[in-house]
């Protein structure tokens, strides 16, 4: 093992939930988490994003007498935890505790001055392994700090909850209360193993010239990926489309690190992979009939259609759930068959529920198409989960669902390839790569998060009607790059 001293403290550094988080996923990930922030383990873990500190509140809400521990270093929020729960029964937030390798900062504790009942806040509507390694985490450091853990328990968001009236969340229908101490105890073996392994790995140099992999976008995406990507070979693993951890594990098994070593006619490639094969080795692009024969399939007027969706974690309108996206943009281009076009949109530019108008006026469109081209694989999805937000609207979510749909995306990750893609078959990557054109260029919107960002301006009470005005134009200039996007792609292929 190669050690360093270029991160701070690297030697008193204690694995918190950030860096175990980050070592159960990648050790280069662990290694620059480590060694890029201060070493204090209060402050390595990075501040929560607003929405995720908007619902620890909510569920402190549920337990009024509780205290902050407001200390801002780690040995004095330690101390100060070990004091309140010296003196007495205590309902204490953000406490902290420390043992000889690990450093925990829980949502909530209580203490009867005997035990403890710990409360963990995850945003997700689901609980994952992840969620109880880390609660398995705290219960362990809780308890080599001296103290016992009788219950422990996760509180996620209810996926049935819809909200009502204004900004009040009921903490007791918001939130599931799911009690996890045994099968986080179950664990505890496993993460004293794994935080000692960590202790060991977290000062190796040598992590970072680990490859880039399928782990980079699992669980959850990897904020260094494209660092590393930079390093990594012109033709990665990860490049490969659909590629899955227990494939990658086969490949590497057979010394293979790289796509220049991978043979287009491998029995272990699906028939996507090996498309993609063929193309990486020839330079060339690749268009199966079908999809051509797809294309030519179809019924004017056409109608390209691009809808912009919106989520927020905690729903802001009546009966909408946690996680529920909403339609807020739709730009249409309606070809009919004597070659004739036109255009159609609609941006919701106020703070009330855009879902009736959006849906509405997309629906009366659609009556009129003869097929619906779209490049949106969850497009009925996300329309089936409108149904039951409100009785005005199944008739018109009804009509979008019987209209006759032919999704693009599924054609082109189904039949299409070109080098350029890289494993990708999103909108802008593969636009840019068939068209070469870059999208949404010179645009004040030029993507799905900007446009998140932008609509979520417009809802912000204090956002001037001026601002939500622009706003909404720059949203339907990116609805119509879409869609311009989407038949450009279509009439390509079809050409082909």
């Amino acid at each position: 093992m190669t050690s360093t001293d270029t991160g701070p403290n690297s030697s008193t550094l204690r694995i918190d939930k950030r860096l175990f988080e980050a070592g159960n996923q990648c050790a280069k990930r662990l290694y620059l988490e480590a060694h890029r922030e201060n070493g204090d383990a209060r402050n390595l873990r990075k501040e929560l994003p607003e929405v995720a500190q908007t619902i620890v509140e909510c569920a402190r809400q549920g337990f009024p007498t509780g205290t902050k521990i407001g200390e801002s270093g780690l040995e004095e929020a330690s101390r100060a935890t070990a004091d309140k729960l010296a003196a007495g029964p205590a309902i204490l937030f953000d406490a902290a505790f420390q043992s000889d390798h690990c450093v925990v900062e829980t949502d909530i504790v209580i203490s009867d001055g005997e035990a403890i009942d710990l409360f963990e806040i995850k945003a997700g509507t689901t609980i994952k392994q992840r969620h109880l390694f880390d609660v398995a985490l705290q219960i362990s450091t809780i308890e080599s700090a001296g103290h016992t853990v009788r219950h422990a328990t996760i509180l996620h968001l209810d996926p049935k909850y819809e909200h009502g009236e204004g900004t009040n969340y009921p903490v007791h229908k918001l939130f599931r209360n799911v009690d996890v101490t045994d099968r986080a105890r179950r664990l505890i073996e496993r993460v004293d193993q794994r935080v000692e392994k960590l202790i060991g790995e977290i000062d190796n140099e040598e992590s970072l010239d680990l490859p880039t992999g399928t782990w980079c976008r699992h669980p959850l995406p990897c904020a260094f990926f494209e660092e590393c990507r930079a390093d990594s070979p012109d033709n990665p693993l990860i490049d490969l489309p659909g590629l899955t951890h227990a494939q990658e594990c086969r490949l590497h098994e057979d010394a293979i690190e790289d796509l220049d070593q991978l043979a287009d006619d491998d029995e272990r490639l699906t028939d996507t992979q090996r498309r993609a094969m063929r193309c990486l080795k020839s330079g060339e692009r690749e268009v199966d009939d079908f999809v051509r024969r797809e294309l030519t399939s179809v019924d004017f007027p056409l109608q390209f259609i691009h809808v912009q969706w919106h989520m927020e974690v905690l729903p802001i309108f009546l009966r909408q759930r946690p996680w529920q996206k909403l339609p807020f943009q739709w730009s249409a281009r309606i070809v009919q068959e004597d070659g004739s076009v036109s255009q159609e949109s609609f941006v919701a530019t106020d703070a009330t529920d855009p879902r009736q108008a959006c849906v509405e006026s997309l629906a009366a469109l659609t009556e009129r198409a003869g097929t619906v081209v779209t490049y949106q694989p969850e497009f009925d999805a996300r329309l089936r989960a409108l149904l039951d937000s409100n009785a005005d609207l199944k008739p018109h979510v009804r009509t979008l669902l019987h209209v006759p749909l032919l999704d693009l995306a599924e054609l082109v990750s189904g039949g299409v390839y070109a080098p350029e893609f890289r494993g990708r078959f999103d909108l802008p990557t593969v636009y840019e790569a068939w068209i070469g054109q870059r999208f949404a260029k010179g645009l004040e919107v030029g993507s799905r998060d900007e446009a998140s960002d932008a609509y979520r301006r417009i809802l912000n009470s204090r956002t001037r009607a001026a601002t939500r005005k622009k706003l909404g134009a720059a949203l339907t200039a990116y609805g119509d790059q879409a869609v311009e996007a989407i038949t450009a792609l279509y009439e390509s292929l079809r050409g082909e």
